[in-house]
């Protein structure tokens, strides 16, 4: 998201608004795995992560990609004609 403002001398500026980073937990809460799953999913590089001082943290997005890349296409079984 970029939102613009008037910089001091009335330029304008753009400014990145950034969604808040997930702990472990809260992104295992969404998608509904245990955060030890997620901690492999993570060590097995299947999720992005940051590392912020100690702590491990997950963007909002690299939950929806890892969500889009698990999705499986709808197939309609065949029937069997008889």
């Amino acid at each position: 998201m970029l939102e613009c403002m008037k910089g001091r001398r009335g330029t304008n500026m753009s400014i990145t608004v950034l969604e808040p980073l997930l702990s472990v937990e809260e992104a295992a809460a969404i998608l509904g795995i245990s955060p030890w799953t997620l901690r492999k999913f993570l060590a097995a590089n299947r999720i992005a992560s940051v590392h912020v001082g100690r702590r491990l943290l997950i963007e909002p997005q690299a939950v929806r990609d890892f969500i889009e890349r698990g999705k499986v296409a709808n197939s309609v079984p065949e029937t069997i004609a008889t």
